[in-house]
């Protein structure tokens, strides 16, 4: 598995992060690459969501990470907010006044909201057969 997944939702853009530890410069350096590439390919007035979920370990550098994204995310017009983040992460972003910087939210529910998968539909000449065996 990746260290960070893509994924669209109701509009959102969302980064989840997969692993436990975000703390290896050539780590770091391959995700905000990922991010990056796929930042440039979003319209105007981008949604981006970060889902913190998996993760307990941050370096300093996610930080800069962080701000890189965010400032890109600007440029866009564009809106960042990160969720499920590490109390610990948050009391680290809190002490360097980092935490006013980024809206960040509990769940990723509370932003993107309920995303329903639709079962794709059958064939309308299949649906008036679809009963015989």
């Amino acid at each position: 598995m990746s260290d960070v997944s893509f994924e669209l939702a109701n509009h959102w853009f969302i980064v989840r992060f997969n692993t436990y530890s975000l703390s290896e410069q050539p780590q770091i350096e391959r995700i905000g690459e990922a991010v990056f590439e796929q930042l440039h390919k979003l319209p105007l007035r981008p949604h981006v969501l970060l889902n913190f979920k998996r993760v307990e370990f941050v370096s300093s550098q996610v930080i800069g990470l962080l701000l890189e994204i965010q400032t890109r995310t600007q440029s866009k017009h564009g809106e960042l907010v990160l969720a499920r983040v590490n109390p610990k992460i948050r009391e680290a972003m809190k002490i360097l006044r980092l935490d006013s910087r980024f809206k960040i939210v509990e769940n990723s529910l509370d932003v993107v909201g309920k995303v329903e998968r639709a079962k794709p539909a059958l064939p309308s000449r299949l649906r008036e057969v679809a009963w015989m065996d």
